[in-house]
């Protein structure tokens, strides 16, 4: 009954997590990832550094210590009241897999939080008490990291690999997971980003010694965090924090808010200037072609359809959490309590915010996405447009020549030439009507074969085909030429008797 309620004891995801981290590196060896310069380091295999905040009350002192120790340090040293852990992205990499490890073990990690952490999951949110009565509560919210810098004058989002470096890079650099590696040419896109912002939290709750013992995870938490934390303790004493540590979530769920909003207020502003400059290229479309970058267009609405699902992961979280804190405070909860279901719900409403927001720039860059295809069109059209008054005249410096030409060939025949002998008059051949004879039923010919291949090819422009017969080919236009000739020739139908038949 112990294994069945035990939260931590599962050595599965342990093993799991080992040897995902055993595959990475595997990958890692291959040759693609040595031509490209990228060198294994193992400088921090033995070592995790972890940032911790002890908050308690000692000697009417109610300041934070905050330090920066290793696993095996914290497992020395005793238990506070409330005590907050900053530790690196969970995944399994390679070179701090047994820290990891260690961590997981010493303090308790749940199972299925490891096992997310496999799995690479974007959105988590579980609760579990085990046979001690320790409560456990932890979640994963996904953000897509955008940085962004000026170039060239304008805002522009860019791999963090993007930029050209003297350095080679090391795997420390590079995305944990093997399948989120990228060639150069990707990392090179203009408005590309190819990295994301997990960040994990669980909430451990001990209830060993009467008083409950706080200890929040926060794995790859943004720094803004640590500094928010840094500020609550001039406000709110350790023991308020005890009565209702759910808050400490709430506060993990508002700083990822922060970059997930700022991320999407990043993407509107860029997309803004494109929208702008596409609006003012609509009344010159001939400059459509060279103005009109569809690879930043289809980045950006990339980015925003990432930006929308972890908008609505992160609303699937806070909604999990409010039901599960509404069921731990009951129906008589104290102000403390309430204070932090408020400040739930208000943290939902600002996700709420940020969709709809999401959802408003979906239909604005769809739109801007059909007029730069509409525009591109068009100035194809005009294109055409310019060749085609190219060959027409041509065509018309062909005809005015024409006369002249068939004249002149006509007197350059053996059929009419000039006497040797004085007056030099012009004589004609009596085989000089051979040539009309030749010549008319030859143009002839070609006229009717041109007017064929005209009616067909307007046909085909109208979408109107001429229907053919079975293993007909499409070509075959004298065919259809002698089936419209013939249509054209019967009789009108009784279009009122087949409209009004007799007796109705």
């Amino acid at each position: 009954m112990d294994s069945i309620r035990s939260v931590t004891n599962d050595p599965r995801p342990i093993a799991q997590y080992r040897n995902r981290a055993a595959e990475i590196l595997r990958w890692r060896e291959t040759e693609s990832l040595q031509a490209n310069g990228i060198h294994r380091n193992t400088s921090d295999a033995a070592s995790l550094a972890l940032r911790v905040i002890d908050w308690e009350l000692k000697d009417g002192d109610e300041n934070e210590l905050h330090r920066e120790v290793s696993v095996k340090d914290l497992e020395k040293s005793s238990a506070s009241q409330v005590r907050i852990i900053f530790a690196p992205e969970d995944s399994p990499a390679p070179e701090r897999v047994e820290a990891f490890v260690e961590l997981f073990e010493t303090c308790g990690i749940p199972g299925d939080f490891i096992s997310e952490s496999v799995h690479g999951v974007s959105q988590s949110f579980g609760t579990r008490t085990d046979d001690k009565g320790t409560e456990y509560t932890w979640c994963h919210i996904l953000s897509k990291n955008l940085p962004a810098e000026v170039r060239d004058g304008r805002l522009q989002i860019v791999h963090q690999l993007g930029a050209k470096s003297e350095t080679k890079r090391t795997h420390t650099d590079l995305e944990q997971d093997a399948s989120t590696y990228l060639p150069a040419e990707a990392e090179d896109q203009d408005q590309a980003s190819f990295s994301w912002i997990k960040a994990g939290f669980v909430l451990k709750i001990e209830h060993a010694h009467g008083k409950p013992t706080v200890t929040l995870f926060c794995f790859n938490a943004p720094q803004s965090m640590w500094d928010t934390l840094q500020n609550l303790k001039k406000k709110v004493s350790c023991e308020d924090v005890a009565n209702d540590p759910y808050i400490l979530l709430n506060i993990g769920l508002d700083e990822m808010f922060r970059v997930l909003d700022q991320n999407a207020w990043l993407v509107s502003k860029i997309f803004g200037e494109i929208e702008t400059k596409t609006l003012g290229i609509a009344a010159m479309p001939g400059k459509a072609w060279e103005a009109v970058n569809f690879t930043a267009l289809h980045n950006l609405a990339k980015h925003q359809i990432y930006l929308r699902e972890n908008c609505d992961a992160a609303l699937v979280t806070i909604e999990n959490l409010q039901a599960h804190h509404a069921r731990v405070i009951g129906r008589s909860p104290d102000p403390w309590q309430l204070s932090t279901q408020q400040a739930i719900e208000y943290r939902k409403t600002m996700f709420q915010s940020t969709q709809r927001r999401l959802g408003s720039l979906d239909q604005r860059m769809a739109n801007i996405m059909q007029l730069s295809f509409h525009l591109v069109t068009l100035a194809d059209s005009k294109l055409m447009q310019v060749q085609n008054k190219s060959m027409k005249t041509i065509a018309v410096l062909t005809l005015v020549f024409m006369p002249l030409g068939t004249v002149a060939a006509i007197f350059g025949t053996q059929l009419i030439w000039l006497q040797e002998e004085e007056p030099n008059h012009m004589q004609v051949s009596q085989d000089f009507w051979l040539l009309w004879l030749i010549a008319v039923p030859l143009t002839a010919v070609v006229y009717i074969i041109w007017r064929v291949w005209y009616l067909e090819a307007k046909a085909q422009l109208k979408n109107d085909p001429p229907s053919q017969l079975e293993g007909e080919r499409g070509y075959m236009g004298w065919k259809a030429l002698n089936r419209r000739m013939k249509a054209k020739k019967r009789p009108p139908k009784d279009v009122e008797f087949r409209m009004y038949p007799k007796g109705a």
